[in-house]
C-alpha cells in the first residue's frame, strides 16, 4: 500500500486562519460624508465592544421600533451591534445584502447567547 507524502517548504508558510474575519460575497459599498467607501471583509472583535456600545446599539434598535424585552433575540439589536463592530451606522448595516448580513449576524447572535 502506497502512502502519499506531503511536504512543506520554508517558502510556503502555513496560512493563518482568522475565525473572526468575515469576507463578504460582494463588496459592501456605502456613502459617508459624501464619499463612497467599500468594505470587502470585516474582523468581528467582540473584545473591542464596551457597555456604552451595547447601550447605544439598544438605543438604535429601540428608536427603530424594537419592543422585544429579550434583546439577544432581536434582529435590530444584532444589526446595531454589527454596525458598531464594522464602524458604520445602523442605517448603513440595514442596507447590506441579506447573505452577508446573515453570515455576520450569526456571529453576533453566538456572542449574545
Amino acid at each position: 500500500m502506497a502512502v502519499a507524502k506531503t511536504t512543506m517548504t520554508a517558502k510556503e508558510p502555513a496560512k493563518k486562519i482568522d475565525f473572526n474575519e468575515i469576507v463578504f460575497s460582494q463588496p459592501f459599498i456605502y456613502t459617508e460624508n459624501g464619499e463612497e467607501k467599500t468594505i470587502k471583509s470585516v474582523t468581528i472583535d467582540f473584545l473591542k465592544l464596551t457597555v456604552e456600545d451595547l447601550n447605544a446599539a439598544e438605543n438604535d434598535a429601540r428608536m427603530d421600533g424594537e419592543t422585544n424585552p429579550m434583546l439577544q433575540f432581536s434582529g435590530k439589536y444584532k444589526a446595531a451591534i454589527l454596525a458598531r463592530l464594522m464602524g458604520v451606522s445602523y442605517e448603513q448595516v440595514k442596507r447590506m445584502n441579506a447573505k452577508d448580513y446573515l453570515l455576520a449576524e450569526k456571529r453576533v447572535a453566538a456572542f449574545l447567547i
